[in-house]
């Protein structure tokens, strides 16, 4: 998934060292507004570990994963209206597993070190969620921040879009946030976006602070231009949102080359 070239990931490393949170984004045209969500239902990252909540009916499904993902909790919470938190239900299945992976990166082994497992989770004061691991506090001094659910691939016609979590030590400063890379393929050569993004939990989008594109004709050198948040008046280069269907709108404040495509996830 990760095709950058090496011209492109040097670019993005010199440059990802920007604040993207220090200002907030202007508001792009956007599709209509996405019914608010629960506000636990979300990816909840710290690094490369995360906890991933989904609001079910009646319940929330909960996976949190430590260590590349060989470390696994698995639970079944409810909603503890007194604590203001997620409680792991003691009549459901709550479970820590120990998983291999094979070279191909394919689960190989999934072997359960305790099938007596309960949590608590809570949001603090700045939003963020806490794990309390109350069999082997994993999660003490661990705080996650909310990120969506923007990881995967998507397609819309011949343009095809990869989102993914990176971490990577960018001129000197270690980045934590989204990539987003966008290929077109057309008879005249690849092109290719690639987008540092930070996401914004109060509107549930992604801004790209700074976006490289590449064209490659089949017969002539690579033209690669660069566009981060001081040119078109301020505006971030791109954001990413969600309709009420679910499917994801690229919105480009640079070219307008999004304007009407529709990206629907093809594989998350």
């Amino acid at each position: 998934m990760k095709k950058l070239t090496a011209a492109l990931l040097a670019v993005m490393m010199i440059l990802a060292g920007v604040s993207a949170l220090a200002e907030t984004p202007e508001t792009p045209a956007a599709p209509e507004a996405v019914p608010e969500r629960d506000p636990f239902d979300s990816v909840w990252r710290d690094g490369f570990d995360y906890v991933e909540i989904n609001c079910m009916d009646g319940y929330w499904a909960v996976v949190v994963s430590l260590e590349s993902g060989t470390r696994l909790w698995e639970y079944t919470c409810i909603m503890n209206d007194a604590q203001d938190a997620l409680v792991s239900d003691s009549t459901a299945t709550n479970r820590e597993l120990a998983v291999r992976w094979n070279e191909e990166g394919s689960m190989e082994e999934r072997e359960v070190v305790s099938a007596e497992a309960s949590a608590i989770f809570t949001l603090d004061e700045d939003g963020c969620l806490l794990w309390k691991d109350e069999a082997g506090d994993a999660g003490a001094g661990r705080r996650f921040v909310k990120s969506g659910w923007f990881e995967g691939t998507y397609a819309c016609d011949d343009y095809s879009l990869s989102i993914f979590w990176d971490t990577e030590d960018a001129d000197g400063t270690m980045f934590s946030g989204y990539k987003a890379q966008m290929d077109l393929e057309s008879e005249n050569g690849l092109t290719t976006w690639i987008y540092s993004c930070s996401y914004d939990p109060q509107d549930d989008r992604l801004y790209a602070f700074i976006a490289v594109k590449e064209t490659q004709e089949k017969e002539g050198e690579a033209i690669t231009t660069v566009y981060d948040k001081t040119v078109e008046n301020g505006a971030y280069p791109a954001c990413f949102a969600f309709d009420g269907e679910g499917n994801l709108h690229w919105i480009d404040n640079v070219e307008q080359a999004g304007e009407g495509k529709i990206f629907m996830l093809s594989n998350g």
